[in-house]
């Protein structure tokens, strides 16, 4: 028998809301626990508060200028990765070499007469050999199948005699076509899904004969990385505690400080109920809740009032 172990989660990272954005605390932290459940209390099951807790090196001690302080919103985010972030996969201007780029249908050489780059003094300028569409081509390796990546250039023609520019993925997603004034640069983008490993980038534009030069420059890949974490536990800082141990060897200490934060059945347990008389004598449970949730202290997640029951075949 084969046994296949895999982590439960891709990656895990603990966050802190200060000053309205999410500030990670993982890279720092030397242990992290989280404890809820039920327990059973006679014939039913009673819920407990969750207890998150993680222990920071060096970092938010509170006699060093720390900034933690109850109340404050914390979570802790699980999947394959926890962050959104775009990353610049390649970028080509042509100021010191035409890379990898070989010509389609024409030649291509670097040029820097009469200040056709778009941004520096460099460009690709493409001389074609006929009425075929032509441009510049190659294959760029390293991506991610699945993930989102845009692709762009800038488009310069000296005359009229190129039109119809476009940036694609050979065999695959064409973007729309350009056309910019003469002696104006104009940005062509695609955007794709990556479906392997690797993928041909491909710049073109359709001359009206053999010897039309067209000018390409400042080509851009980004990679799009899309957060795909959800939250493993939400709630506030409930304690903050340090520590110094004293490292003998060294003649060195360092803090560690103790976080503790609990989630919303904290909130919830301890709200004060006065009881209340309904008209009807009796209310469902959607109805109740539903009720109750309008004076809860933190965020609660209600079913609609008549929602159908879900019913389990076995």
């Amino acid at each position: 028998m084969t046994v296949i172990e895999r982590p439960l989660f891709g990656k895990v990272d603990i966050q802190v809301f200060e000053s309205g954005s999410w500030v990670t605390y993982l890279s720092d932290a030397t242990g992290v626990s989280i404890r809820r459940g039920g327990v059973r209390d006679g014939l039913g099951v009673k819920t407990d508060v969750g207890i998150l807790s993680f222990t920071l090196k060096d970092r938010q001690d509170p006699l060093g200028g720390g900034t933690f302080v109850p109340g404050m919103k914390v979570r802790v985010l699980a999947g394959e990765y926890v962050a959104e972030e775009d990353v610049t996969k390649l970028s080509q201007g042509f100021e010191s070499s035409m890379g990898s780029w070989g010509a389609v249908n024409g030649t291509v050489a670097r040029s820097s007469a009469l200040a056709v780059a778009h941004t520096g003094t460099w460009a690709a300028a493409v001389t074609s050999s006929g009425t075929l569409r032509s441009g510049i081509r190659m294959t760029v390796s390293g991506l991610t199948v699945g993930r989102s990546y845009t692709f762009s250039a800038w488009f310069m023609r000296p005359n009229a005699n190129s039109s119809a520019a476009k940036v694609g993925i050979v065999g695959g997603t064409q973007g729309a076509t350009i056309t910019p004034a003469t002696s104006t640069y104009g940005q062509a983008t695609v955007t794709f899904t990556a479906t392997s490993a690797s993928h041909g980038l491909d710049l073109s534009s359709l001359p009206t004969a053999a010897g039309v030069v067209s000018y390409w420059d400042d080509l851009q890949l980004i990679e799009h990385i899309t957060e795909v974490a959800y939250p493993i536990f939400t709630g506030q800082i409930v304690d903050v505690a340090s520590a110094y141990p004293f490292d003998k060897s060294r003649g060195t200490s360092r803090s560690m400080v103790t976080v503790t934060a609990s989630d919303a059945v904290l909130v919830h347990t301890s709200t004060p109920r006065y009881g209340v008389q309904i008209a009807e004598g009796f209310e469902t449970f959607e109805s109740r809740i539903n009720r109750l949730s309008s004076s809860a202290q933190a965020p609660i997640e209600v079913p609609p009032v008549g929602a159908p029951r879900e019913v389990y075949a076995f």
